[in-house]
């Protein structure tokens, strides 16, 4: 499931289309845009977690890790370009 604060309020507040009996995991970006706020009866349904975005050096570690390990397999000159 992607953008899960997409469908629209219906006129009680609800968003019927997320209120459906099954498991979910979903994911949402702060509201603005085209996203709107998630109600507190959907968000009843979950336990949330709030994450902070993770810093640069943190980026560059996770990403250097994964581009390191796909390169390792390449010669020298090209394994420089992961750095």
């Amino acid at each position: 499931m992607d953008d899960i604060n997409m469908p629209v309020r219906d006129a009680y507040g609800s968003q019927p289309p997320l209120e459906l009996d099954m498991v979910l995991c979903g994911a949402a970006g702060p509201p603005g845009g085209a996203r709107s706020p998630l109600p507190p009866r959907l968000l009843s349904c979950f336990h949330a977690f709030y994450l902070t975005p993770p810093t640069y050096q943190q980026l560059i570690k996770i990403f250097g890790t994964m581009l390191g390990q796909h390169l390792q397999d390449f010669d020298e000159e090209t394994k420089g370009v992961g750095e």
